[in-house]
């Protein structure tokens, strides 16, 4: 609450800001919830989506007035929800959704009387954003995942044990069978951990091959620095030399140009005065 033009009241001392003594937050309506620890912020949609209340198609950019909060952390980087209402609704289900939700074997009534609210948050471990509730992400997303990885964050939160993301990424499909579909069996733990072992000795074997060669090239960066700038400063002086002589023969080729130039304005007039003095000549015998 800026203080131009504005009425100053009797008790306005200037030692307190004019939001104070009006009683309002300098956010305006958007600090209306701060003290359950939310801020309403707009927020832009990261991907497309599908709300679940009416089953249309939000496309990735439209933006919300969202309630932003923090629900957790990742070790320091914090966990924020934004809740949101879908634009074309406003959360309250459509026939549409009613009839597919009965068809699953839910009451009607009850998702009749449901208010749909869109429930994003940020997962830091993964670097992206996951759905929590409200809506479900495209098919036709066109981003890498697309309606699989929201299949796979519905199954996590059910609580699903999968496979570490790690393992299912590497082309040993002998281990991925083994392990696979038993992750409580102690023997496919003994050899998920013979596998992990395998990897490791053999990543590190990569990482010392690399220092090696790193530190042949680099042992001495003072000499290296020194062969490099011995190096740099012979092309500079061949190339230096090199633009010296192209200038030399430019201005050689010049000079002779400008020769050859007054030399023909000087043929030019040589033969016009000689064509003065013949018409002359001409003039006189008559």
């Amino acid at each position: 609450m800026q203080g131009y033009n504005k009425y100053y009241p009797p008790e306005y001392d200037g030692t307190s800001s004019l939001n104070k003594l009006a009683g309002k937050h300098s956010l305006g309506n958007r600090a209306r919830k701060l003290n359950q620890g939310i801020l309403t912020v707009r927020f832009e949609l990261p991907f497309d989506i599908v709300c679940l209340s009416c089953l249309r198609f939000v496309t990735q950019g439209t933006r919300y007035n969202a309630e932003k909060k923090k629900v957790g952390a990742y070790y320091s980087t914090p966990i924020f929800s934004f809740r949101m209402k879908c634009h074309l609704c406003g959360g309250k289900p459509t026939a549409a959704a009613i009839a597919k939700e009965a068809e699953a074997g839910i009451d009607p009534e009850s998702v009749r009387s449901r208010e749909y609210v869109i429930e994003i948050r940020t997962d830091p471990q993964r670097t992206r954003y996951i759905i929590i509730e409200g809506a479900r992400r495209s098919k036709n997303d066109g981003t890498n995942g697309g309606a699989d990885l929201e299949d796979e964050e519905f199954e996590e939160r059910r609580g699903v044990l999968r496979i570490d993301r790690l393992l299912h990424d590497t082309n040993d499909s002998v281990a991925l069978e083994t392990v696979k579909g038993v992750p409580d069996d102690p023997f496919a733990q003994v050899e998920k951990a013979e596998i992990d072992q395998t990897k490791k000795r053999s990543r590190n074997q990569r990482i010392e091959e690399l220092y090696e060669d790193s530190m042949s090239r680099w042992g001495n960066p003072y000499e290296k620095n020194q062969l490099l700038r011995k190096r740099f400063r012979g092309q500079g002086k061949s190339e230096q030399e090199k633009i010296n002589v192209a200038d030399e023969l430019s201005w050689k080729i010049s000079k002779i140009t400008q020769f050859k130039n007054r030399q023909a304005v000087k043929t030019k007039k040589t033969g016009l005065v000689g064509l003065r003095d013949s018409l002359k000549g001409r003039k006189a015998l008559q």
